[in-house]
């Protein structure tokens, strides 16, 4: 019976509640939007500056400047462009699910009074205030008003979670503030050694620690990264040179420059088992960041290289040259006009190439790739046991020698505008020789 009697005591409690939320919140006069309507009628590209007021602690104002926008106060701070570009689409696009009541005589009920968050969009034209109340009984929906009129609406939650957002938070908290898109160099001394990378066209260029093409996945890979890594923590702002940093002789230098426009990353020593002391020297403050990335940025430099043997495509090659033995062998892809298009050897002999073989040589060469970079081995200049190829493509515009042996247990590529030589993958290196020797049969 005592069982009975909880049950019995629960039920009641939970009918009352739901008359409650029926009675005091679903039960209010109201007109109900039959189709959702705009919220706030302003374009996008008509805001110049918003002020985020939470419900507790500082507002901020940020302002539209060039194109960017920056916090203006409390701080002075670029603002998180993907943070700005949400909150556009979010005021924009915010719409009225619900007319709760027209002429409340009291907000209090709906967390209007105060109000729990606070935005103000404004453009040349003037300006409108969003509040947001507390959240409706269903849904994501929060209660809302704009100002200047006097109704309670129902809006999407989303946009009142930015109104409560802080200057930290709004601020943008990347260790790097230009834009990927233009970076055009990036220099890193870490792990004991220096690269410095520059951009060509759509390609990279190693300068340093040698001369030579770089890996355009790799060092995009690293630019992403960089461009896109937070920081973990602020520690301290303004900096001070604090020795606990180690940010006066740092661990890691990184910089990145896009056209006249340069900055640079110090990291310093532990902050803790996962994070490392850091600075952008064009921000005055010391962060944190994960020590993942220091550990990254001492990569061996090899790595930003390209390990593509050639950079011809199949398809685009025209004329191949193999020297073996102190033998030339000639062979050239017919392309004038009323010619058939194929393969043909032209020297020592005049014959028409099995095209399966010849397509099956020249992709072998295409796709040889470094799996190291080493020392040029001696005798890997000419003679007995190296075969030289040339290569001609996009209607011999463009050509490539390369130099292939296999003195000992391991073989080699060498170009001739390497410092070094490419240490190649035994397997790769059989096939395409054995493919070389199918072409000459």
């Amino acid at each position: 019976m005592r069982g009975l009697t909880s049950f019995a005591a629960m039920v009641v409690v939970l009918l009352g509640l739901g008359t409650y939320i029926y009675v005091y919140q679903w039960k209010r006069p109201a007109v109900v939007v039959e189709k959702k309507t705009r919220a706030v009628e302003i374009k996008r590209e008509a805001i110049e500056q918003f002020v985020i007021k939470p419900a507790s602690g500082e507002a901020s104002t940020i302002t539209k400047t060039g194109g960017e926008w920056k916090i203006t106060t409390p701080i002075s701070a670029p603002a998180d462009d993907t943070l700005m570009t949400q909150l556009e689409t979010l005021v924009t696009g915010l719409e009225v699910t619900r007319v709760v009541e027209e002429n409340p005589a009291d907000l209090a009920p709906f967390g209007l009074s105060p109000p729990q968050g606070e935005i103000t969009i404004k453009t040349s034209s003037g300006s409108t205030r969003v509040l947001f109340g507390s959240k409706a009984p269903v849904g994501n929906a929060v209660y809302a008003q704009i100002s200047p009129s006097p109704r309670v609406i129902l809006v999407d939650g989303e946009l009142k979670e930015t109104s409560n957002k802080s200057p930290l938070e709004l601020r943008n908290n990347g260790i790097f503030t230009l834009n990927r898109d233009k970076i055009d160099g990036l220099e890193i001394h870490a792990g004991g050694h220096v690269v410095e990378l520059a951009k060509h066209e759509l390609d990279w260029d190693v300068k340093k620690p040698i001369a030579t093409r770089g890996d355009l996945g790799e060092v995009s890979q690293l630019l992403t990264k960089l461009m896109s890594q937070k920081m973990a923590s602020i520690v301290e702002h303004p900096a001070t040179d604090s020795p606990a940093y180690r940010l006066g002789k740092p661990v890691a230098i990184v910089t990145v420059t896009a056209g006249d426009s340069r900055e640079t990353l110090q990291i310093g020593g532990n902050a803790d088992a996962s994070n490392v002391y850091a600075r952008n020297l064009t921000r005055p403050m010391v962060f944190t960041i994960p020590t993942s990335l220091v550990d990254e940025l001492k990569n061996d430099p090899a790595r930003y290289r390209r390990k593509d043997v050639f950079d011809f495509q199949t398809i685009d090659a025209t004329q191949l040259e193999i020297v073996r033995d102190g033998k030339t062998t000639v062979y050239e892809k017919s392309s004038a006009q009323g010619a058939d298009g194929k393969w043909h050897e032209v020297s020592p002999n005049a014959r028409v190439l099995d095209p399966e073989k010849i397509d099956n040589a020249l992709s072998k060469l295409s796709y040889l790739r470094a799996v190291a970079f080493v020392p040029t081995p001696a005798g890997l200049t000419s003679g007995s046991g190296v075969t030289s190829v040339l290569v001609k493509y996009e209607d011999g515009r463009k050509s490539e020698s390369v130099r292939l042996a296999k003195p000992g247990a391991d073989a080699f590529a060498v170009r001739d505008e390497w410092p070094d030589a490419a240490k190649l993958d035994e397997n790769a290196y059989g096939l395409l020789i054995a493919s070389l020797d199918e072409l000459q049969k």
